[in-house]
Order: structure tokens, then sequence, then C-alpha cells
């Protein structure tokens, strides 16, 4: 097998040792080494940037520079690219050695006990450590190039959705509209299937309008979205349930809470995830009035708040899937609505950096969870532990 060519230029100004670390090099069996050699480090510099060695070989004491300087000095001209180097260093130096490879330095020897091995064997080491070095920049690299493509991709996405359900409203508006009119011109004076044909298309017209809102409102949460601002939850529940006034009187939903924080976030889009979680809890109630609790704990800088209700709840190896856009559990026919509620919400608390998850069990109720970020350190805003009924 073929000996691998390797250039390693050896930054030394004791001439007796240059030759010691070149009679090691040549007794190698794996690398035939091209040996490029100086007694400056000034030289040694500009060799590094000329002759483009695959190792270097430094000695610590140089007249000109100490091995910490040459390191840094080559950090700054190379970019922050690294060169395989291997400190040499005198006896009771080895301090200073360690703070070298702190520095970028991948081993380093000790003069007058080093050994043909230890040299080759540091050689082929720091080699490999470069190699790795290289190709986790590489990766990495490639991945922050890959998410660039990726958000890219993603706000297409989203700007596209947004234009798509925007400009679909009006067209389909006027479909809606011109259906119902001959719903209700036509009602009664054709026959039963044309009542029912009618009707298809009028239901199917409203459903559509619902679903392109959705979408819009879906969208709007990247597109639309203002910067996080510190936000009374307190406040946030009081709109979202004087937006669900109607809702919770037809249902009889008794809605209790603790004390909540202030958090930062968006403050409509926190009203909103808060709207839809308690919409979702009075929409899959079971057959009597529905309990909901919103509660909140501090967790280092963070808030994590919950949604309880005693409802229908669901299997739990659903837990993933109702976060999905358009993913149901249940037909239209038994619960309304597009399937992009609980997209939302999860879209509303990614964007806040925080998560959001869920517990539940069928016919044991359900309990949402999210996090977002403290306006202040939690520890000094803990709300008391007690319950309020809220007033609706």
């Amino acid at each position: 097998m073929s000996e691998q060519q390797v250039r390693v230029l050896i930054v030394d100004d004791n001439m007796i040792d240059t030759a010691l670390y070149q009679r090691f090099l040549r007794r190698s069996n794996e690398y035939q080494f091209e040996i490029i050699s100086t007694d400056s480090g000034e030289e040694g510099l500009e060799l590094c940037a000329t002759e483009k060695p695959d190792c270097i070989l430094l000695d610590y004491r140089l007249p000109d520079l100490d091995g910490l300087q040459f390191l840094t000095e080559l950090g700054k001209r190379q970019g922050g690219a690294t060169v395989p180097l291997i400190m040499v260093t005198g006896q009771g130096d080895e301090s200073v050695a360690v703070q070298a490879m702190k520095n970028g330095a991948q081993d380093y020897l000790v003069k007058g006990t080093m050994t043909a091995q230890d040299l080759q064997r540091a050689i082929h080491n720091a080699m490999e450590k470069a190699s790795l070095h290289r190709k986790i920049k590489e990766q990495q690299a490639e991945l922050e190039r890959n998410n660039r493509l990726l958000l890219e991709k993603n706000t297409e996405l989203e700007q596209y959705a947004y234009v798509a359900s925007h400009d679909l409203q009006e067209p389909l508006r006027m479909v809606a509209s011109y259906l119902q009119l001959l719903e209700r011109r036509y009602k009664g004076k054709l026959d039963a299937d044309a009542d029912k044909y009618i009707g298809y298309a009028v239901d199917g017209a409203m459903r559509m309008q619902k679903l392109i809102v959705d979408l819009l409102a879906f969208s709007r949460v990247s597109t639309r979205g203002k910067d996080p601002e510190p936000v009374d939850c307190e406040t946030a529940l009081g709109h979202s349930l004087a937006n669900l006034e109607l809702a919770i009187k037809e249902s009889g939903a008794v809605i209790t809470r603790e004390p909540l924080p202030t958090v930062l976030a968006d403050p409509t889009q926190l009203s909103l995830l808060l709207q839809n979680l308690v919409s979702n809890a009075i929409k899959f109630r079971g057959d009597k009035p529905p309990t909901i609790h919103i509660a909140a704990r501090s967790q280092d800088n963070e808030w994590e708040v919950s949604v309880r209700d005693d409802g229908i709840g669901f299997d739990p190896q659903f837990s993933e899937r109702i976060f999905v856009i358009f993913q149901r559990l249940h037909s239209k026919a038994e619960y309304p609505g597009t399937g992009i509620g609980l997209s939302i919400c999860k879209k509303i608390v990614q964007r806040h950096g925080g998560r959001i998850w869920v517990d539940s069990e069928p016919g044991k109720g359900t309990t949402f969870y999210f996090t977002l970020p403290a306006a202040k350190p939690a520890n000094a805003e803990a709300p008391e532990a007690k319950v309020q009924a809220a007033s609706v």
C-alpha cells in the first residue's frame, strides 16, 4: 500500500532538535513526510501561507515569537481556519503547552523525552482531529444553508397561503351570496331534489369560506405577527372570553382561573391562543355543561399555562396529530370546524419560542399546556394560588 504524502512544517530555532525530528519522521511506515523547516516564528507564519503544510511542529520558545503568539497570529491570518499543530516544550513547560491546546493546538510533546513513535502518533492524531473538525464545520455550514433554504421556502409558502386565501375570499363570497339568494328565492318552488342540491351547495360554500378565513389566520401568525411585549394574561383571557360570550352562555360553561402572569407575547396572538383553547374545550364537551380551568406556574424564566376541561377527551396516541393542520379526530357532522385551530395555537407558541403539548384520556377530559417567556423573572411575579370564577 502506498504511503500517504504529508507536508510538515518544523518551526524551531535549535538545529539539533530539528534534525532529530526529521530522523524520527523518516522512520514512519504510514506517511511519507515532506519536511519544511525554519528557525523563525515570523517566517513560519509566512510559510504557512505559501507552502500550505498539512501539519506544524512548533517550538514554544522562539527568538521572535512564543508559541501562544504564533497560534494567535496564525488564527488571524487564516481567518479561523486550523492547520494541525503540535506544540513542543521543554521540561517544566507543560502548563504552557496545555494553554496552547486551549488556544487551538491539537497536542504537545516534551523535548528530551519524546520518541519517534510519540512524534508519529501525535502527528497522526492531530491530523485526524483536524480532519474531524473540518468535517464538522462543513456539516454545520451545510446545515445552516439548508436551514436558510427551508426558512425561505416556508416564508414563500406562508406568503402564498396568505395571498391565495386573501384573493379567494371575494369570488367565494360572491358565489356564496348568490347561492343563498337562490336558496331564499326558489326554496319550495322546485322539487325536493333541487332544494337538497341547493342546500348542499350553500353548505359547501359556507364551509369553504370558513376554511379560507382560518387559513388566512394561520398564515398571518408569521406574516402579520407583532414583536413580543409584556402582556397581562388576565387581560388577554378577558378579551378571549368576551369573544366567546355567546358560546359560553349556550353551553353553560363554567370557567375558573387562577391569577395569571405577565408574559412576553404578541397581545393579539396571545388572545387568539387562549380563545382557541377555551373554544376547543367548549366544543368537545360531554353531556353536561363543561367546566374549564386556566392556571399557570413559573418555570425558570418562562411560564407554563394550562387549560383543563372535563370534556370527552381523546386517545393519547393522537396527541401529536391534533396539532397538524387539517387533521381531525371527528367528522364534520359530529363537531364542525376546519381542523386549523390547534395548528394556529402551535404556530403562535412556536413563534414565541415556547412549547405546546396535551394530556388527555377518553371520557376524562383534556389539558393543554403551553409555555411563554416571562416578562420579568418568574419568581418576582408568582401569582397567589387561589381560584376565581370567570364573570361571564
